[in-house]
């Protein structure tokens, strides 16, 4: 008899439970987790929708709404559904943030490959979806501001980078992105004061050091240019543009010897740079002209008297045109279709003496003037 007791008891107490974890919960939502169980989701997704109308505080039900909505790729809804079940419990938080996590890394990387790609406009959805899921990751914001670099919304580019770095204050990588755009719109100073800032955290950042460099010389500010080309230089001893940069500098303060040094330094490096060879050529013909205007300078005063002093300045001055000449000549080769190159060529003929060799390289500077 104890033992039929005790079974009717067992019998009526798994009844109980059975209706207590059953009737606790709505039919939709009891239907909604059969469907899910059947992998059904559309229809588990039509039962979610009725139970949250009916019982809106029901943190499980927005829950696997959200689920619903990420399985469909229906991520707007799913971002609703889970933020509205974090606001009425932190139950579910940890599954949440690895549902967000896992679609943000879907999309993130849908952009990324469309970048690859060079599909710049195509990737700018899936990031902002990807910073829609997970708005506290930094590299969403870079990448966004990148693909809109690419397609020169210069603005809405420094917007995103300017997100990145709310997030990441002193991330290099993003202040390096940022200034290079800032450089690229001329907005020379704020470039400058947002590489200053990679300076005091990375105080050897070559990329830093050349930037701002290269604006202070944009600028119009040589001298703060020619020490920052100096500091590059240290950062960057093999940095040809540098070379170049700084030898335009001096090329521009009529500093011809300091400048030759530097066209040198960069031929050192590559010895096909058009623009070093016809900086170099017009270097040595400007130090020439200068020679000449001295010797005449010299031969108005008392001829006879600076004979020796006149001779010696000549013979330098017809050095510098040889020189010059040798690089013009090699430039021509590189680029012989230049009109301003046979020019300066026929320039440093003349002041060599050698007037005929000069009309034919004026000639050609002509001829090929007439055909552009």
């Amino acid at each position: 008899m104890a033992k039929k007791i005790m079974s009717v008891l067992v019998v009526v107490l798994s009844i109980f439970m059975l209706y207590y974890f059953v009737g606790c919960q709505s039919t939709a939502k009891t239907s909604a987790k059969v469907y899910l169980q059947q992998d059904n989701i559309e229809k588990a997704i039509e039962q979610l929708e009725i139970d949250v109308q009916q019982n809106p505080q029901d943190a499980e039900s927005h829950y696997l709404l959200g689920y619903c909505y990420g399985q469909k790729g229906r991520f707007k809804e799913m971002i609703r559904e889970l933020d509205a079940s974090l606001a009425i419990s932190d139950k579910y938080k940890t599954d949440i943030e690895k549902i967000k996590r896992k679609y943000w890394i879907d999309n993130f990387n849908t952009g990324i490959r469309k970048v690859q790609s060079e599909q710049f406009a195509e990737a700018i959805p899936y990031f902002k979806m990807a910073i829609a899921i997970l708005p506290s990751d930094p590299k969403t914001y870079r990448s966004l501001a990148f693909a809109y670099a690419k397609l020169d919304s210069l603005k809405k580019a420094e917007t995103f980078y300017k997100k990145a770095l709310e997030i990441q204050p002193e991330d290099v990588h993003t202040l390096i992105s940022l200034g290079t755009l800032y450089y690229k719109a001329k907005k020379y100073d704020d470039a400058i004061a947002t590489f200053e800032k990679v300076l005091k955290i990375d105080a050897s950042n070559k990329d830093a050091i050349y930037y701002i460099a290269v604006c202070y010389d944009l600028k119009g500010e040589p001298d703060k240019a020619l020490e920052m080309y100096n500091e590059a230089l240290k950062a960057n001893p093999d940095e040809k543009d540098l070379y170049f940069n700084r030898g335009r500098l001096f090329y521009l303060r009529e500093d011809y010897d300091n400048a030759i040094k530097d066209f040198k330094k960069v031929l050192a490096i590559d010895s096909t740079d058009f623009d070093a060879f016809c900086n170099l050529g017009k270097s040595y013909l400007f130090l020439g002209d200068r020679l000449f205007k001295q010797g005449n300078e010299l031969e108005q005063k008392a001829g006879s008297a600076n004979k020796a002093k006149i001779k010696e300045l000549k013979e330098k001055e017809i050095q510098f045109y040889r020189k010059s000449l040798e690089y013009l000549l090699k430039a021509a080769k590189i680029k012989p279709e230049d009109p301003n190159l046979w020019y300066d060529i026929g320039v440093a003929y003349v002041r060599m003496g050698e007037p005929e060799k000069g009309k034919e390289a004026f000639e050609k500077s002509d001829e090929l003037k007439s055909k552009k």
